[in-house]
């Protein structure tokens, strides 16, 4: 475990570069409010008037007293007349020993970097706030402990609670706590229950990731066939991740519609017992990548399901590029009709209709599911005459078989009610 906390590492990494009079520092994080409350304890230049106002006025002082401009907005650079005065603000800097100003350039992510003018970059260094690490996670604990009382049974479950904890910035965290407390009275240190509720504070706020609540009653019991795609889950991901070698995977799902594979992501989401939140890939475009990222890093472990509307264009595989490279502890699961395999996915499986074998098991499940009579029933024949069918079609084909026994006033489903909805549907 890291001995220092993110923020006291940033701290001194910043102080230093003032003593070392550095004219301008670039601040690349997603916590603004955190970095607004270190600034507090320097001496800052009211922002009162427009920058290029300001700015003259620095310039015309004989003197200046370790003062900081801050910028938080880097689209203020855009004029060539503030590039002209910050220029003339560092030349000043470097050559009077009595101007000692120093200029903090706030930047929401790596990505702002391409809008800093080329002209500063001699002039200036970047520092990162990340977000906090275990240590800091654990002192804001400490910090809510002594407020509302959070009663660890040992230093274990601090450190599991801190690290589901991981991938929020400081002030959302202490947002989220708070929230917690507030909804409930108390904080619940249930795993499953955090992964959850953390997993639902982020996406609250996100345009195009969405949450996605799920019947907690599919398992791999509940879901017919599909073998060798079931014993791949069970070794390659939930094995995995009860190892603590969970890692970063994007697994394509390709077959028809209604063959099973929302059906094995719900089942995989219950059984590790992790949240999903999903997407569709027309919602993603190149301007709200970053954004979506962000968000993605953020809830840190889950399950990813990416609806793929067509096959995967450009801006597509530019976001499942970027995806992979985020520290994050979730599986992607991409779920398409028709989408070729290519590199970016480490797994691609094919999801075919049910054989004969595989379409008895599943007219068995669905119907024991709602009359458990399947037993009564003449199975071989709906296999007869399902062919082609996938394991939507069979569940609809009992439903639409209800319908028919409720219509004739029978509390139970008949081998004719089967057959008369299977028919019906082929001619659809």
């Amino acid at each position: 475990m890291q001995k220092i906390s993110e923020i006291e590492k940033f701290k001194f990494e910043f102080l230093s570069l003032i003593d070392s009079n550095m004219p301008i520092i670039k601040i690349i994080s997603d916590d603004i409010i955190s970095i607004e409350q270190l600034l507090q304890n320097h001496e800052l230049v009211e922002l009162d008037s427009e920058l290029s106002e300001i700015l003259k006025d620095l310039l015309f002082r004989d003197e200046v007293k370790d003062t900081i401009l801050f910028i938080d907005n880097i689209k203020m650079l855009d004029e060539n007349n503030i590039i002209s005065l910050i220029k003339q603000i560092v030349k000043k800097k470097l050559t009077d020993v009595k101007f000692n100003l120093t200029i903090v350039i706030y930047l929401f992510d790596t990505n702002e970097l391409d809008f800093f003018p080329k002209a500063f970059e001699q002039f200036s260094y970047s520092l990162i706030l990340e977000a906090p690490n275990i240590v800091e996670i654990i002192n804001i604990l400490d910090e809510f402990h002594n407020f509302i009382g959070i009663n660890f049974n040992n230093l274990d479950e601090k450190n599991n609670f801190a690290n589901i904890l991981l991938g929020f910035s400081r002030t959302t965290l202490k947002l989220f706590l708070s929230k917690l407390y507030q909804t409930n009275g108390s904080i619940n240190l249930n795993r499953e229950y955090l992964i959850k509720e953390k997993t639902k504070y982020i996406l609250n706020s996100s345009m195009h990731l969405k949450y996605l609540e799920i019947d907690k009653n599919i398992t791999f019991s509940t879901i017919g066939g599909l073998y060798k795609i079931k014993d791949f889950i069970q070794q390659d991901i939930i094995f995995l991740y009860k190892k603590n070698k969970f890692k970063n995977k994007i697994i394509l799902f390709n077959g028809v519609s209604g063959s099973g594979k929302k059906s094995i992501v719900f089942a995989t989401a219950n059984l590790l017992q992790l949240p999903i939140f999903y997407i569709n890939s027309a919602q993603i475009q190149r301007e709200n990548i970053n954004e979506i990222l962000k968000n993605i890093k953020y809830i840190k472990i889950g399950l990813f399901l990416f609806c793929l509307d067509t096959e995967l264009n450009l801006i597509n595989k530019q976001f499942l590029q970027n995806l992979k490279t985020l520290d994050i502890k979730i599986y992607t699961f991409i779920i398409a009709e028709n989408q070729e395999n290519i590199k970016i996915f480490d797994k691609y499986i094919n999801f075919i209709l049910p054989d004969k074998f595989e379409r008895g098991e599943i007219f068995k499940i669905y119907i024991n599911k709602i009359l458990k009579n399947s037993s009564e029933l003449e199975i071989w024949r709906f296999i007869e005459n399902s062919e082609n069918f996938s394991g939507k079609q069979i569940e609809e084909t009992i439903n639409r078989s209800v319908e028919i026994a409720t219509f004739e006033n029978r509390k139970k489903i008949e081998t004719k009610d089967i057959l008369l909805a299977i028919n019906e549907l082929k001619v659809k």
